[in-house]
């Protein structure tokens, strides 16, 4: 059997594991970054305000990013560690969990955005 190119991420040095691991970490962040620099630079064209609504929707936005990955992420580690040690209960538990979890927390954004927008609708700021 020819040898795999990659090696265990268990093996050898932890802070060059480190470093593997956050790359897709980091280029998610500099392209959302970049994404909300788009967004600035065209809606600019617009006026202050619209500008101001953009940056004000940039930490919600990466909030609830965040936040929905972190499920994910925590998700996904518990469901390797339950196939690896090869409890297949576990797994279907933990999947079925952190998909009831993702659900929730959606409907949860989705109403509270609903519910701010129609406060702006309504004109209620202004």
């Amino acid at each position: 059997m020819k040898p795999s190119k990659f090696n265990s991420l268990t093996e050898g040095s932890i802070l060059k594991s480190i470093i593997f691991l956050s790359i897709p970490i980091l280029i998610g962040n500099l392209l959302q970054s970049m994404y909300q620099l788009t967004d600035a630079f065209w809606v600019g064209r617009l006026g202050a305000d619209a500008v101001a609504s953009v940056s004000i929707s940039f930490p919600i936005i990466f909030f609830i990013t965040a936040f929905t990955g972190g499920i994910g992420l925590a998700g996904g580690v518990l469901v390797s560690q339950f196939k690896g040690a090869k409890q297949q209960d576990k797994v279907d538990h933990v999947t079925g969990q952190t998909l009831l979890m993702a659900i929730f927390f959606s409907v949860i954004f989705s109403a509270i955005g609903y519910f701010f927008c129609s406060i702006h609708n309504r004109t209620f700021w202004a």
